[in-house]
């Protein structure tokens, strides 16, 4: 706290032409001159002495705010100290004013007579804070009117600079959208390739034929993982065989056909199925399969042999032109290397996964995930709490499950977010469909981006699609705008 005694002592000269001395002092002690969130807070203790002014006296106090060179920037409401003379004067001449025109009270008025020797107040005001304030300083100017009604000016630097606030940087609180996905049926399925052997030109299954063994118990291990369940049911076995394109068309249509269906009778018959699970299909020859393989291969007379499968037909002579294409060194390659991963049988199984409950829902989270719906996901992630390390950590696992349902990603979304994986997310968001979330949580990875212009425009949006938050996150725009023009001012 400063500590100002202002001792006056002034000569007049009256018209009898003796001279009175006046001696008297007055203290103001500047207690409080500080930033105080958006006000500009000053407090002054005023003390003046009972000599400090003659009867017919008056001092006018002005806490101003100036620059560096002593302009003043701002006045503050004054203080009137009179002597009783002075004050009776004074409240004849405000009696006769009209008070709706009155446009410049002092703050605070004191009367000083001979009855107390000191007399002492508090004077405290709060005004709108400005940024141009911060580099202003405190002054007092002062006006002795005497009995004549001449008057003299002091000016007292009190040297006093606002005490700003510590600046600590706006720490952003905007509002993130959730969508909770639809119920769905949950069907799911298990796929398998089985790579069975067959006696040349024949279609049945033999068990123990060179690797048929191993094949058969994949398959029934398989089939008896979803069968076994007691959480699912299921609801179809899809079987599609497979034949090489060498050899005559009609005979790789043939044993493609029959041994997709020897399959499903051996799976049929292995766990008593209905038969109207089943349903069975074939492709003559894989020229798709071919493809795929030659593309990854490291072949020679690559280009020339997809041109040949492109532009001939397979019944103008494909594969004999395939065989003639340099001596048929490729074509040995692929009946050697290739055709031998063509026939196969490939097979899926459909199966229906009943609802969980909540509890239910984390003990499957662990084990089978994949049986979760996308709202079982949500459902467990809000159980723990959206904001909990459990709750991201269930949504970003939602995610990798169901990676093109539109709530999911949303949701997966604002869980980056929380874990400042801001342009993670962003991708995310702007691949979906505008909804009011998804257009609200845009605007708020802008936000936290920096991109201010850009994440006013985008909660603007997302107020007019209906997005609750997006008129919260608005004034969190202003607000970073402002902390932004702050730590400038600190800055400097």
């Amino acid at each position: 706290m400063r500590t100002l005694s202002i001792f006056m002592v002034a000569l007049f000269v009256l018209t009898t032409a003796s001279a009175q001395s006046v001696v008297g002092d007055v203290f103001v002690r500047n207690k409080v001159l500080a930033q105080q969130e958006d006000s500009l807070r000053l407090e002054l203790e005023i003390e003046v002495n009972a000599l400090a002014m003659n009867a017919c006296q008056s001092w006018t106090i002005v806490p101003v705010l100036c620059d560096k060179k002593g302009e003043t920037l701002y006045s503050f409401p004054y203080v009137l100290v009179n002597g009783t003379n002075k004050a009776r004067m004074y409240n004849r001449r405000m009696s006769f004013r009209n008070k709706e025109l009155l446009s410049d009270e002092p703050f605070e008025r004191i009367t000083v007579g001979r009855k107390k020797n000191r007399y002492v107040f508090d004077y405290g005001i709060s005004i709108p804070y400005e940024m141009w304030m911060d580099t202003t300083y405190l002054q007092l100017r002062q006006i002795l009117t005497s009995c004549a009604g001449s008057q003299q000016y002091f000016t007292v630097e009190m040297n006093r600079q606002i005490d700003l606030e510590p600046y600590e940087p706006y720490v952003l609180q905007p509002q993130l959208a959730y969508r909770t996905p639809e119920r769905e049926l949950k069907t799911r399925n298990v796929q398998g390739k089985a790579y069975l052997d067959f006696q040349v030109n024949r279609t049945e299954i033999l068990p123990a034929y060179r690797r048929n063994t191993e094949e058969l118990a994949r398959i029934r291990e398989t089939v008896n993982m979803v069968r076994n369940d007691k959480n699912v049911e299921i609801k179809g076995l899809y079987i599609e065989g497979f034949a090489s394109p060498d050899g005559p068309y009609l005979t790789n249509e043939r044993l493609a056909q029959g041994r997709a269906h020897s399959l499903k009778e051996y799976i049929r018959t292995q766990f008593n199925l209905s038969d109207k699970l089943f349903k069975v299909s074939s492709v003559a020859e894989d020229w798709d399969g071919l493809i795929t393989l030659i593309e990854e291969s490291d072949i020679s007379y690559k280009d020339q042999i997809l041109q040949i499968i492109e532009t001939v037909d397979i019944f103008d002579g494909r594969e004999s032109r395939l065989m003639q294409l340099a001596g048929g060194v490729p074509y040995r390659r692929m009946l050697n290397d290739m055709f031998p991963q063509l026939r196969r049988v490939e097979y899926q199984i459909d199966y229906l996964v009943r609802d969980y409950s909540v509890k239910e829902t984390e003990e499957i989270l662990s084990s089978k995930p994949e049986q979760l719906s996308a709202l079982e996901f949500y459902l467990l992630a809000e159980n723990y709490g959206l904001e909990t390390e459990q709750g991201i950590s269930t949504l970003e696992t939602a995610l990798r499950i169901h990676p093109t349902e539109e709530a999911t990603i949303n949701n997966a979304a604002v869980a980056m977010i929380r874990t400042d994986q801001w342009n993670a997310a962003r991708r995310y968001l702007e691949q979906l469909n505008e909804t009011p979330e998804v257009v609200n949580n845009r605007g708020v990875v802008y936000l936290y981006l920096g991109e201010l212009e850009l994440a006013e425009i985008t909660f603007k949006r997302a107020e007019q699609l209906g997005a609750v938050q997006a008129a919260h996150n608005l004034e969190e725009v202003a607000r970073k705008r402002e902390d932004l023009k702050k730590q400038e001012r600190y800055q400097r």
